[in-house]
């Protein structure tokens, strides 16, 4: 438990185990501070026989233990049976138990598919909570991992990369932002770890687009077009490949261009490349395209661009991604890029279409005012 609960009911002299989470219960505080943390992971294989025995004899809660098996021999919902654990306990006010049992019911008249994507989905908001809470804080770890570091892509649970880089960076911060990051931190390696199990439970959750919240989409102070057109800047680059890019050349081919800044040890910018790869075909149909830029890939360096190409290759991306020299007037605007992922919208005369969308594209506000803007340059002449 990550909390100091003080138990006022019997304490077990054996505890019930939940294996998936790895944790001993021993109170019926504490089972009830479990359903709370825990509600969208739970599902009908909590309604056991083992629960009800424990309930039973280690905690003497007789009538409840019976109550709760006539619930299970009755074939009633999983909201049932938590309603009747969570009010006999008293732990929770009547509101925040009526919460609870709430979104069970929602959970409930979903089909499995839905139901694993909404319990996701709602972890996915929690972390994306955290880590916009403090964002520039944030960025100053984003921008401490660097290019040597192991990509997130390797299986590690994302909250010790986390841990991991801020302790790398630890000489950077206060020791108040020190403490409130690494909390954050440990909160979002137990998500990932929730997250874990639900992947390994609804395999189909994993591959499915999300519906998350993300950071809002804003202007990141770089850049605004005032109501006039602001040309992207310049470049003389090349794809992943060594394919020589120009801009003059690359926009003018496109009836639109989204461009996606990106890099390899950032988790919302790796998460969304499933939707910009499916963004990019639909694209295609309109005579579009989108474009990465992974930050550090830029000047070429060769073990960032297999860093970077191995992930756009694990992700399925067929788009391209480029690199330029950080001295030209597209790799000095990028030096000024401090959140990520961040995209723009680029028409065919090459200006910047509105303003830039800082936060994955995943959001359902932000994949509409991305669309949006998308139709916005579709229109220039």
């Amino acid at each position: 438990m990550s909390e100091l609960l003080f138990c006022h009911a019997p304490i077990a002299a054996l505890p019930y185990y939940i294996e998936e989470l790895g944790i001993n219960i021993y109170s019926m505080e504490e089972l009830c501070y479990f359903i709370a943390g825990n509600v969208f992971l739970l599902d009908d294989s909590f309604m056991n026989e083992e629960l009800c025995t424990w309930i039973e004899k280690q905690m003497g809660a007789y009538k409840l233990a019976e109550n709760l098996r006539n619930v299970i021999h009755a074939g009633r919902r999983l909201s049932v049976f938590v309603d009747l654990i969570l009010e006999d306990t008293c732990y929770y006010s009547k509101a925040e138990i009526d919460n609870i049992v709430s979104v069970l019911e929602q959970l409930e008249q979903k089909t499995g598919f839905e139901c694993s994507k909404m319990r996701a989905d709602q972890l996915m908001e929690k972390e994306n909570e955290i880590l916009s809470t403090d964002k520039a804080l944030w960025e100053k770890v984003f921008m401490a991992s660097n290019k040597d570091n192991p990509m997130i892509e390797d299986g590690t649970n994302y909250g010790d990369f986390l841990l991991k880089t801020i302790e790398g960076a630890k000489d950077q911060f206060t020791d108040e932002e020190y403490k409130k990051l690494v909390a954050g931190a440990e909160q979002i390696k137990e998500i990932e770890g929730k997250l874990t199990i639900l992947e390994q439970k609804y395999p189909e959750c994993a591959n499915a687009p999300s519906n998350g919240d993300s950071v809002p989409a804003d202007s990141n102070g770089v850049i605004s077009n005032g109501g006039g057109a602001t040309s992207f800047p310049s470049f003389d680059g090349k794809d992943l490949d060594g394919n020589d890019i120009k801009s003059s050349d690359f926009f003018k081919s496109n009836n639109v261009t989204v461009v996606n800044y990106w890099f390899s040890t950032c988790k919302p910018c790796v998460g969304e490349l499933p939707e910009l790869e499916a963004l990019n075909k639909k694209l295609a149909e309109k005579g579009g395209q989108v474009v990465g830029i992974n930050t550090f890939t830029i000047d070429g360096d060769k073990t960032a661009i297999s860093e970077a190409k191995d992930i756009l290759s694990k992700k399925g991306v067929t788009y391209k991604n480029i690199w330029f020299d950080s001295n030209s007037d597209a790799g000095k605007f990028t030096s000024g890029i401090f959140s990520s992922p961040t995209t723009y919208v680029v028409d065919k005369n090459g200006n910047i279409v509105g303003e830039p969308i800082v936060g994955a594209i995943t959001e359902k506000n932000q994949a509409k005012t991305l669309e949006k803007l998308i139709d916005q340059a579709l229109q220039v002449k």
